[in-house]
């Protein structure tokens, strides 16, 4: 061996002497632990908080992965060397000098390595620890052995550890299924149109309860099935999408759309039922346009007006005017009134010019 260096360290005004030895420091221990969740407080007592931190006053940590926000819930490993002198330090996922190695048995952990992104599209945001990922298909347990850690320096294994694992995957209570539109109108029908914008499809939305008193808005996931009750040529359902839409053409008999959504629970039992709820979703068309006449200019309780005549004193090509007035009704009863703001939606033609002709967009001259 070489001979041992010492030196002298001034900091500030005090002088603090050291020594640096080329003796083989043996490591005596490694502790490992997971973090998923940091809550900042201020009248935590000292004592809270891992063993190799210390007394931290203001942070609590909690060792269970809660997956509190399914189907995904993450953590951090945190691992610590301990020397035979006493010392140790954080050791850091990614090192060119040392490797820590996790490994476990227990389904639905999946280990990610700084900068990296787990199956779940979740990114890794730390940049020198290793994140632990609790899947949808993790069972509940907790676990003594469930995490394998191995510190490996200069390619050999310097220490081994196993970490106790708390999966507190919570349960599904119930679920709601509903739509973001409960009327429709096909493709081909007016009544998509201004001002009616009666939509043609719709999204589905699907919220899970937990029992922990949280919930997840989960449409998009893959236990969750959609059908209909409707013929084809009435309307579809998109599972990919997670829509229904209706049909160009569909025929008049079509006049409700019923859905149903099942989810399957992520549970142990095989002879689980998937729960299913239904929404009716009803199909609204454009029925009735009703037009008529009014003096133009309009007099307060002027009857409609049927006959155009002549004006007296006057070429002979001179008659009254009268304006055009428009209403339509919906399937559902709505009655839309193309007198006021709704005047733009509606355009008007002569059949027959040489009786009488448009002036403007409304205005009827003989």
């Amino acid at each position: 061996t070489q001979p041992a260096a010492s030196a002298n360290l001034t900091l500030g005004r005090e002088s603090v002497a050291f020594e640096v030895t080329t003796a083989v420091v043996a490591a005596t221990e490694i502790r490992a632990n997971f973090i998923s969740d940091v809550a900042e407080t201020s009248d935590v007592p000292a004592t809270v908080g891992f063993p190799f931190f210390g007394g931290l006053a203001a942070a609590t940590m909690r060792t269970d992965l809660s997956s509190n926000q399914p189907p995904l819930a993450y953590g951090f490993a945190v691992v610590k060397i301990v020397f035979a002198d006493g010392n140790g330090y954080l050791l850091p996922a990614d090192d060119e000098d040392h490797e820590v190695i996790l490994e476990t048995l227990t389904a639905g952990i999946e280990f990610t390595a700084p900068g990296g992104t787990d199956s779940g599209g979740v990114a890794n945001p730390s940049d020198d620890l290793e994140m632990i990922t609790v899947t949808q298909e993790a069972p509940f347990e907790c676990t003594l052995k469930a995490i394998n850690v191995t510190f490996k320096q200069c390619g050999d294994v310097v220490a081994k550890d196993v970490a106790p694992l708390f999966l507190d995957i919570p349960q599904a209570t119930s679920f709601e299924f509903s739509v973001e539109d409960d009327e429709l109108t096909p493709p081909d029908n007016l009544a998509r149109y201004w001002p009616f914008n009666i939509p043609v499809s719709t999204l589905f939305r699907v919220r899970v309860n937990w029992d922990d008193g949280t919930h997840s808005m989960m449409e998009e996931h893959p236990s969750v099935t959609y059908s209909t009750n409707a013929p084809a040529s009435c309307a579809n359902v998109s599972n990919a999408a997670n829509s229904l839409s209706l049909v160009e053409a569909a025929p008049l008999n079509c006049t409700d759309v019923t859905v149903t959504a099942c989810v399957s629970y992520p549970v142990d039992d095989p002879t689980f039922v998937p729960e299913c709820q239904t929404v009716a979703v009803d199909v609204v068309r454009l029925t009735t346009l009703e037009s008529w006449f009014v003096p133009s200019p309009d007099v307060s309780g002027s009857s409609n007006v049927t006959t155009l005549y002549r004006l007296p004193c006057t070429a002979s090509n001179v008659t009254e005017r009268a304006e055009a007035r428009t209403a339509a009704r919906l399937s559902n009863g709505a009655y839309f009134n193309a007198n006021g703001g709704y005047k733009s939606a509606m355009k008007y033609a002569s059949t027959d010019v040489g009786v009488a002709t448009i002036q403007g967009t409304r205005t009827v001259v003989g």
